[in-house]
């Protein structure tokens, strides 16, 4: 899962221009994952980007953050994935091919 559709669920992020509530489908996603009814999976990366943006962007306490980020950790069906020096490479070769955004990169490359 990317980091978006997480800080959506975690921060129950609403669009200030139309109110609708942002956090709704992550939330549905969420609870598939917890019925086992599909399997998840986010990166390491994508975990340390979440505590980047709720500390700075949203003000968020430290003790709040690693609340929160370990209700994704203990997630059942949920993996957390850890790239690899090969995943980097191809991350690298990727990016210079395409014009990705680096964590988009690293993601395609562990996808694969």
């Amino acid at each position: 899962m990317d980091t978006d559709v997480l800080i959506n669920w975690l921060a129950k992020e609403v669009d200030p221009n139309t109110g609708k509530k942002l956090w709704e489908k992550s939330y549905k996603i969420l609870k598939m994952i917890e019925k086992g009814m599909i399997s998840g999976a986010t990166s390491l990366i994508n975990l340390m980007e979440i505590i980047f943006v709720l500390r700075r962007k949203k003000r968020w306490r430290d003790e709040d953050i690693v609340s929160r980020v370990g209700m994704i950790q203990e997630m059942p069906d949920f993996a957390i994935l850890i790239p690899t020096e090969a995943d980097m490479i191809a991350a690298y070769n990727l990016q210079t091919v395409f014009r990705l955004d680096p964590f988009d990169s690293i993601y395609f490359a562990m996808g694969s």
